[in-house]
């Protein structure tokens, strides 16, 4: 099964550096227009169906991107943002001293933010619910609509074999596509290509 992960549109908090988590807030018109794009540019892959997070910004993207694709869609849980507990809704900048928030955004860091979740139990999390859909669904190409952090770590915990790899997080409106392979139980990262041009 062939995975396109996409981050959501650009949101009123990422215009404010604010932390998100699993709280929310509505996308901006370029973060519309960044949905719209993905639809238009992920037409063409035949895509079948979206895998989407529960989240509102996620949600929103997917119901744009989905107006071209016309696709079946569901929700999955297990695609949520990270929880970053606490500092849910403070701005990035205020977290900077705090103790362990440099260290909580290591690669598949295991401290995590107060009541908060690790970027490793993320990671494993979304790694978790996307090789299930591998082996129960019977789609060939999929679309994910999820988050930033997560997608991140994710990218970390399926490459983490690999020496000094460095992942960037996706834009808003950016994708990558992971194919999981059936033979080797594992998943295996394609390709990527940013769309925020």
């Amino acid at each position: 099964m062939d995975f396109y992960i996409a981050r959501h549109g650009q949101t009123q908090w990422n215009t404010q550096g604010i932390y998100q988590g699993r709280l929310d807030s509505p996308l901006t018109p370029e973060g519309e227009r960044q949905a719209l794009q993905l639809g238009q540019t992920l037409l063409p892959e035949n895509i079948k169906h979206i895998y989407v997070s529960p989240l509102g910004r996620a949600r929103q993207t997917a119901d744009i991107c989905n107006a071209q694709l016309k696709s079946t869609l569901s929700i999955e849980n297990d695609l949520a943002e990270r929880s970053f507990g606490d500092w849910q809704g403070r701005v990035k900048s205020e977290l900077a001293d705090l103790k362990g928030f440099e260290v909580s955004k290591l690669p598949l860091s295991t401290v995590a933010p107060p009541n908060g979740e690790t970027a490793l139990d993320s990671a494993k999390r979304f790694s978790r619910c996307l090789a299930q859909k591998a082996v129960s669904d019977s789609y060939d190409r999929v679309l994910v609509i999820a988050h930033g952090d997560v997608i991140k770590h994710f990218l970390y915990w399926i490459n983490k074999n690999s020496s000094e790899l460095q992942i960037p997080t996706l834009q808003n409106g950016s994708w990558c596509r992971v194919k999981y392979s059936h033979m080797e139980q594992r998943f295996i990262q394609t390709a990527e290509a940013e769309l925020d041009d």
